[in-house]
């Protein structure tokens, strides 16, 4: 970790705080997302400073790639331990928003509450059952210039991500 972008400066107090990081191995560690799209919406993290995953090789690729269904049975494995430790964090995102921009904690503490009311907070996620998303540079839509995946656990029928990008171009 050695840039000035969020997921190198928050590495190491991540670390710090107990339950925070839900998933690490030698190359990548996993976040649940402070603004989820889905319960148990989280973030898989590379632990070398890269901006594209065509930047990873060998090892450190590998420990990225593996990184994505570990994160998956690391949050069926929270539901099966303690399912209300999802529901506290999104408690907590809601009464401590921390980022000093109030746009940023006006839309964690949106997205927190939408969390709280889900149908499906406290349903365990399928074990097959989830998306996987990773936005390569500005024009796919890369806010963080750090490599990083989602992944959204589903328990119901959607779209999928095919789906979800012809609608996304047909809007536009």
């Amino acid at each position: 970790m050695k840039s000035n972008d969020i997921f190198c400066k928050l590495y190491d107090v991540w670390k710090k705080e107990e339950g925070k990081i839900i998933f690490e191995n030698e190359h990548a560690y996993a976040i649940l997302s402070v603004t989820p799209a889905t319960p148990g919406h989280s973030i898989v993290i590379a632990k070398e400073h890269v901006e594209r995953l065509e930047d990873l090789r060998g090892a450190e690729l590998e420990g990225f790639v593996d990184a994505i269904p570990a994160t998956a049975q690391a949050i069926r494995d929270i539901y099966d331990a303690d399912p209300e430790r999802i529901v506290r964090f999104y408690r907590s995102l809601r009464a401590d928003p921390r980022p000093a921009d109030e746009n940023v904690r006006k839309k964690i503490v949106e997205k927190a509450t939408k969390m709280l009311q889900n149908k499906y907070l406290r349903l365990k996620p399928d074990r097959i059952a989830y998306n996987i998303g990773i936005n390569v540079g500005e024009y796919a839509g890369q806010t963080v210039d750090h490599l990083h995946a989602q992944l959204f656990p589903r328990r119901e029928r959607g779209p999928g991500i095919v789906t979800a990008m012809e609608q996304s171009f047909e809007n536009n």
